[in-house]
């Protein structure tokens, strides 16, 4: 072999070296990218897991009636039993686990109805009438007679903001 030959073998292996380590890199980073991306799967696993049994403690703790009387107490306005199950789901409350969530939803209502809990008027459910008052003052709260009335309330910036 002559020296030329020798050169030129010389750089096509150097260039072959590259490349292999380049790929090597390559797979190394890959590996290091699939154990970081495990690891988070793991941890995020772990977290769900943990997350799903405080959900299921939370909900055994808190009876559906309970729930729905939250539900109705909390809006602003009368609520039909489809929308209390949908803003059951919304929050995670998993109705679901119910055989029938529909009947058990009306069955619920008509009982918290027949106790005073709630009010149903037209197929619609609604705060009963001391919640009303209680919520509605909690609403309508004029502002603060502190400071020769100069202080706001902070209701004044909440979501039952009063139209002036």
């Amino acid at each position: 072999m002559t020296t030329d030959h020798l050169k030129a073998a010389m750089e096509e292996t150097r260039q072959q070296l590259a490349h292999a380590l380049q790929k090597q890199n390559e797979s190394n980073f890959e590996v290091y990218r699939l154990q970081g991306l495990l690891r988070n799967l793991a941890v995020n696993l772990h977290e769900a897991e943990k997350a799903e049994a405080i959900q299921r403690d939370m909900q055994n703790r808190l009876a559906i009636g309970e729930a729905i009387e939250g539900l109705i107490n909390g809006a602003s306005q009368p609520l039909a039993p489809l929308e209390v199950m949908e803003n059951l789901r919304f929050y995670g409350y998993d109705i679901d686990r119910h055989s029938n969530p529909g009947a058990r939803v009306h069955q619920t209502l008509n009982r918290l109805a027949s106790a005073g809990r709630i009010k149903e008027y037209r197929g619609r459910y609604m705060r009963n009438d001391f919640n009303q008052w209680l919520f509605g003052l909690e609403e309508k709260a004029p502002p603060s007679a502190l400071a020769d009335g100069g202080a706001e309330s902070k209701h004044d910036h909440g979501p039952h903001r009063n139209q002036r």
